[in-house]
């Protein structure tokens, strides 16, 4: 059976561990509260963790329990958390992919980098206030003036919740505790009730019911002050939950998603000296995949704005051309995809096999026309490991083992 690791007692977690569980696969779903643990139904396959995990923790579960991959669906403005995970998935090599939320256009808003930056504008400004962040970081709305009698934060009705609301000078009247999100209506009738001039909140899309707080703010001409989305450059670019299931029933098929090639691929040895190869990407991947071509004798080529220090490495073994992937050359013999970007690298496939060219898709072997193997060398033999289904984790075991039976000398 797959193992799936889901992130995240969001909407979209509880999407796709639920029909994950319910395709066959083994999914445990993390969460940092027993509040989140509730969101999600009992079902047979699904299993629910609770407490927050640092970095360490994380990879360590990920590598123990052999999970195959990871879905990050945890909240859009939940930044380090995504940062241990995908810290933690490499660690563990285990595929990981982010599922994100769209956006929602609003330029009538005020933008606010931060919730201590919302604060300091709403100090500036009269009115009664209405906070829809949440409680995590409300102390920082308690630098507003007089925000005792001003401000009013609604918040989950959990009794941690409201412990903590109360401890930072939040009670009674001032404290809404309802479960979102929250309809139009529902919105609108709260800003008239409490007579709100200023609504703070952040861009939750969809799931976190913003659209249908900036159409309330919209309709009764109150203020709208938008916490920003973290700026996450450097990070994968995320998919839908649908293009997420997708993909992970696509890449580790299961039950009745299980369909195998007629004949497994034929594993064709080629001389690569003196040989083109373009490597778009720079990051630990691409610096894997371009030390074992120089190791073949190929000439490298590497596209990408920034390359790591692992890369720098190879600077006498490769080209480097700092620029963004626009197209290929007709020069290039092979072509390897491992930037961070899974939009850039589905282009760089389809563009590859419009050019006849043989082309390694680093995060998705289905868009690929050859395979990228773990490389086994000794005692005058090469060998080159892929798994038929992505099971990274049984080549890297596979190849550990032949690499010490060469070492030894058979």
């Amino acid at each position: 059976m797959k193992r799936i690791a889901v992130f995240g007692g969001t909407a979209e977690g509880r999407i796709c561990a639920e029909t994950l569980a319910g395709a066959g696969y083994g999914v445990s779903v993390f969460v940092a509260t027993a509040y989140g643990e509730e969101m999600i139904a009992p079902q047979k396959g699904l299993s629910v963790r609770t407490g927050r995990l640092d970095m360490h923790e994380i990879a360590e579960t990920l590598k123990h329990e052999n999970f195959d991959a990871v879905v990050d669906a945890t909240h859009p403005y939940a930044s380090l958390v995504t940062e241990n995970v995908i810290a933690a998935s490499r660690e563990a090599n285990a595929f990981y992919l982010r599922v994100d939320r769209k956006t929602t256009a609003h330029d009538d808003a005020i933008p606010a980098e931060t919730a201590a930056a919302a604060a300091e504008i709403l100090n500036n400004m009269d009115g009664r206030i209405l906070l829809t962040t949440g409680s995590k970081e409300l102390e920082a709305f308690t630098s507003i003036r007089g925000f005792q009698s001003r401000v009013f934060a609604r918040v989950l009705p959990a009794s941690d919740v409201v412990q903590k609301c109360e401890e930072l000078g939040f009670h009674g009247k001032n404290l809404i505790c309802m479960h979102g999100p929250f309809t139009h209506e529902i919105n609108v009738a709260t800003i008239k009730m409490l007579d709100i001039d200023i609504i703070v909140t952040k861009d939750t899309g969809g799931p976190g019911g913003f659209p249908e707080k900036l159409s309330a703010a919209r309709e009764t001409g109150a203020k709208l002050i938008v916490i920003e989305r973290p700026k996450e450059s450097g990070k994968p670019s995320g998919v839908s939950v649908d293009e997420a299931l997708n993909i992970i029933k696509s890449r580790f098929p299961t039950g009745e998603n299980v369909e195998r090639e007629q004949n497994p691929r034929f594993p064709l040895f080629i001389s690569l000296e003196g040989k083109s190869a373009l490597i778009i990407g720079g990051g630990e991947v691409a610096a894997r995949r371009a030390r074992t071509l120089s190791d073949f004798g190929a000439k490298i080529t590497v596209i990408s704005p920034e390359i790591s220090d692992n890369m720098r490495e190879l600077s006498d073994k490769i080209t480097w051309k700092q620029e963004r992937y626009s197209a290929l050359s007709n020069d290039c013999g092979i072509v390897i995809a491992a930037t961070n970007d899974r939009a850039v690298n589905k282009k760089i496939g389809e563009d590859a096999k419009k050019a006849g060219l043989p082309v390694s898709v680093a995060d998705n072997k289905d868009e690929s026309s050859f395979w990228f193997p773990a490389i086994a060398r000794g005692s005058g033999i090469v060998c080159g490991l892929v798994s038929e289904h992505g099971n990274h984790g049984a080549v890297k075991t596979a190849a550990g083992k032949v690499r010490k039976a060469l070492s030894e000398g058979l």
